[in-house]
């Protein structure tokens, strides 16, 4: 019996790096987690709050808003010079009252995570 050789090649594709989560001070965000925010004051410009950090993953980052973001705030995000995103929420609240809305941040291989607020309130100025 002739000895019989076959070639065969193996592809080793790279694994997706984790899609990394973290607060404002630096804490990892597991999916589902509550970040808390600081109350807001009607009237008055609120020039961010972090919300989250997010990096690794397949970049680009995409966000969805569910819930409801208080009147006069938006979410948006800003590009990190080392490549991360940062979530944050500003603007001048309009409406006084408590607002629950999430984010979730999902990266072009498909990977997820959302962070909620918990209640986020914003009361009228007293003036006195």
């Amino acid at each position: 019996m002739a000895e019989e050789t076959i070639n065969f090649s193996i592809t080793v594709n790279p694994a997706t790096p984790a899609l990394v989560v973290v607060d404002g001070n630096g804490n990892p965000l597991a999916n589902g987690a509550q970040v808390t925010l600081q109350p807001e004051t009607v009237g008055v410009d609120d020039p961010g709050q972090t919300l989250f950090t997010v990096s690794g993953g397949v970049p680009p980052y995409s966000y969805t808003v569910a819930g409801t973001v208080p009147a006069g705030d938006s979410i948006s995000s800003v590009q990190n010079t080392n490549g991360s995103e940062t979530v944050e929420i500003s603007g001048t609240p309009t409406t006084a009252g408590s607002d629950t809305f999430s984010v979730t941040v999902s990266d072009s291989a498909g990977q997820s995570v959302t962070v909620g607020t918990g209640a986020v309130a914003a009361a009228r100025k007293h003036i006195g």
